[in-house]
């Protein structure tokens, strides 16, 4: 049996939050030990954990501390949603443990990508964002779907419910309760529309339900669930209300393609059916008409929800295969060549590494005032090891800030202190390439491949050196070389497949290093 910690900021309602109790709940009761690390609020999803759950919050300061703590004694650091932060995922690495990343569209995962065993994206269209990654896998969010299904049933004729449900900082194109009056002028029956997840003043055409553990037991007694977002990487709404047989009408964005086949378990909203309020009226309405019309297609539409849901996006299928990765992490020798940061606390002065991970820290949360207070600490205190990373970061902050000379004799700095740092090196690297010093430049590159073989971005980088140079023969080479290391089914590999075809280079031309670099 395993030790799992997973990390999160906090645990109130949300697609993450519901997947996260799911994944705890369900290895609970496999018998593992399970606990559930949150930074800064537990939030009103913590009662849904088993009792067997182990729950902790951070303390208001020294987080990075505690949480490095926590973590030595887990097997395996199961990170959720870091969105470029890198205070997880530092602390993972400081405390020398695996560590697997759930990501979505807002966090793609480079620059961090080498302290992380496994990438898991909720869709493929997250994982083709993601394929500067080598070890990266689609693990589709699941549903308790044999809790949400009620018996078959005809809709009523006398009304047509639509539901939606709200999340926090969720970007829509439009909101329900903007849409309701003119759907029911133009509907031929009432429509009445449920909002889920947000307080408000109920109406005669609009009810709202606020905060509900459990929102497929609304959606359920939906007609449809309205999912009109401007962006989603998989949403569990639309797959609970599929499981429930609310039709979803939802907008052809990100993931939702992969839940909603168009007409055949839901409706899909077109981007130029999304432009203007007006469009998108007409457009719900002909299929609110098409609904009282053509009974049996849509009650054929709800059947082939249900069946989709629990074929592909139940509960236990997704336990299942984290279940599976989890046992290859735990148990197999031969892991990914991944970077560890725990070299950064052995042995070093009690006094010192407490101030080394304040800056961390501080750094995390607040990136402007955690560099202003790194520049200015008394670097001479701190080993070399520590003051090489510190310089590193404050070379990536002056990187942002287009400082690109003062960024490179940082990291040349920091480089001399700790020349076995894959980011000094990749970021010493990306340095010189900006300031067309490339023969240097593909030294630190070719260090970082050393370093950590299994990190595709120094590759990517070199690979477009090369191209721009016109040698072909090293772009070639290295990119055969990138071949042997990344999966057989990663999204990368048919580009990379095109610089080693020798029979295909005279027929084809070399794609561009934009090509290349724009996965």
């Amino acid at each position: 049996m395993a030790n799992i910690t997973h990390v999160f900021f906090l645990l109130d309602f949300g697609g993450v939050e519901r997947n996260i109790v799911n994944l705890s709940n369900a290895m609970v009761e496999e018998g593992h030990t399970v606990r559930v690390i949150i930074s800064h609020r537990m939030g009103r999803m913590a009662n849904l954990l088993h009792s067997d759950v182990e729950t902790f919050i951070l303390p208001p300061q020294r987080k990075l501390a505690a949480l490095i703590d926590l973590l030595k004694s887990s097997e395996l650091c199961h990170l959720h949603s870091n969105n470029l932060n890198p205070f997880f995922i530092w602390a993972a690495s400081l405390a020398n443990v695996p560590v697997i990343v759930n990501t979505i569209e807002s966090s793609v995962q480079f620059p961090y990508s080498a302290y992380c065993d496994y990438l898991i994206c909720p869709s493929y269209y997250i994982r083709t964002m993601q394929s500067r990654i080598r070890h990266i896998q689609v693990i589709y969010n699941g549903c308790d779907v044999e809790n949400h299904v009620l018996p078959k049933r005809l809709a009523s004729k006398d009304k047509i419910v639509l539901a939606e449900v709200r999340r926090p900082n969720k970007d829509m194109f439009f909101r329900l309760d903007q849409l309701i009056d003119a759907l029911s002028a133009t509907a031929g029956t009432q429509v009445e529309a449920w909002i889920i997840g947000e307080e408000g003043a109920s109406t005669d055409k609009v009810k709202y339900f606020g905060v509900v553990p459990q929102p497929a037991e609304i959606v359920k007694k939906a007609d449809f669930l309205v999912h009109l977002s401007k962006h989603d990487a998989l949403p569990n709404a639309v797959i609970e209300a599929m499981a429930a047989g609310a039709i979803p009408i939802a907008s052809a964005v990100g993931g939702i393609p992969e839940v909603v086949d168009h007409y055949t378990n839901g409706i899909l909203v077109p981007t130029e059916q999304l432009s203007s309020k007006t469009a998108l009226i007409d457009f719900i309405s002909e299929i609110l008409t098409q609904y009282l019309t053509e009974r049996e297609r849509f009650e054929e539409m709800r059947r082939q929800g249900i069946e989709k849901a629990e074929r592909i996006f139940s509960k236990q299928q997704m336990v299942n295969q984290y279940g599976k990765l989890y046992e290859t992490i735990i148990l197999s020798n031969d892991r990914p060549n991944r970077s560890r940061l725990n070299v950064l606390l052995e042995d070093t002065n009690a006094e010192v590494t407490p101030r080394f991970l304040d800056l961390l820290e501080a750094y995390c949360f607040h990136p402007f005032e955690g560099a202003d207070a790194i520049k200015k600490v008394d670097f001479d205190i701190f080993p070399p090891q520590q003051r090489a990373f510190l310089l590193g970061i404050l070379a990536e902050h002056t990187m942002k800030n287009q400082q690109t000379p003062l960024a490179m004799q940082l990291l040349h700095y920091a480089v001399t202190l700790w020349d076995q740092d894959f980011y000094l090196n990749l970021n010493l690297g990306i340095a010189l390439k900006m300031l067309n010093k490339l023969s240097q430049a593909e030294i630190y590159f070719r260090k970082a491949i050393q370093l950590v073989p299994d990190e595709i971005e120094p590759y990517l980088i070199l690979l477009e050196i090369y191209m721009s140079q016109g040698k072909r023969q090293e772009a070639e080479a290295l990119a055969t070389d990138l071949l042997e290391k990344i999966p057989l089914n990663h999204p990368m590999r048919s580009t990379l497949s095109l610089l080693v075809q020798p029979n295909q280079r005279h027929h084809q031309p070399h794609p561009s290093s934009m090509q290349v670099m724009n996965f």
